[in-house]
């Protein structure tokens, strides 16, 4: 695929790199996958903040538990 070279205004602006795969921490590894599973009614589209919240709440339960054992 070829990217089209930026022109004008948007040639200026820099860009983030995106995050590196060897930057992720267990705990965003598990936030991910646990961000894919259904939360019954709660949608995640209306409150992104209160789900995000409860992501990382669950997945930092997670590591705690991983711990103990």
């Amino acid at each position: 695929m070829v990217r089209k070279k930026l022109e004008g205004i948007e040639a200026l602006v820099e860009k983030e790199e995106p995050i590196s795969i060897q930057d992720i921490t267990m705990l965003d590894w598990y936030a991910a996958f646990i961000s894919m599973r259904q939360f019954g009614d709660f949608d995640p589209r209306n409150d992104k903040r209160k789900f995000a919240q409860e992501v990382f709440d669950l997945a930092d339960a997670i590591m705690a538990e991983r711990s103990k054992r």
